[in-house]
């Protein structure tokens, strides 16, 4: 069974939204982009309408002009660093201190070549943001995501212009 939701779906001019709301609201936006339902809908299931009296009735609040996310890494404020290899520049935004786990822009300088290597405590995640790197003969470029198990040899990658991507490593970054 739905029911409807009082007032629209954006909640824009509420000075403050229960947690649960804002996923409800998010949920709600990410199932209308996907087509899976209809826009404008302001529909809730059983489900979902307990969960959001239940928030009602809790004191955790997000208040709008707050920050509601428990970690922002500023770009800004940080600073590139040498990474393993030669015409490698590493800005790590994130570091998760129980598995040394890295959120790290990733810069590959014009015409450097990184050779063939393994992560062996750690997968890596990478979306190229700009630029275009060879591999194995073919051209990646901006909006590539690659994925590369721990262990497993990738590589030689070929930087054909300045490339910058935002990598994760699930583990420390290690390279051999």
């Amino acid at each position: 069974m739905r029911f409807p939701m009082r007032g629209s779906c954006s909640w824009r001019d509420a000075s403050m939204v229960p947690r649960f709301n804002v996923r409800i609201w998010l949920s709600r936006r990410s199932r209308i982009a996907a087509g899976k339902e209809a826009a404008g809908s302001c529909l809730l299931t059983t489900q979902e309408l307990d969960a959001f009296n239940a928030a009602l009735a809790n004191p955790g609040v997000i208040r709008f002009g707050e920050v509601m996310f428990p970690y922002i890494a500023l770009s800004k404020e940080k600073a590139w660093q040498p990474g393993p290899y030669e015409g490698v520049e590493l800005m790590i935004l994130h570091q998760q201190k129980s598995t040394g786990g890295l959120v790290v822009l990733r810069k590959f300088k014009a015409g450097f070549t990184i050779p063939a290597h393994t992560h062996y405590d750690a997968n890596e995640w990478a979306y190229i943001l700009s630029g275009e790197w060879e591999e194995s003969g073919v051209a990646y470029g901006t909006g590539t995501l690659f994925f590369a198990p721990k262990g497993v040899r990738h590589g030689p990658h070929i930087a054909r212009t300045e490339v910058i991507s935002l990598t994760v490593f699930d583990g420390p970054l290690t390279v051999g």
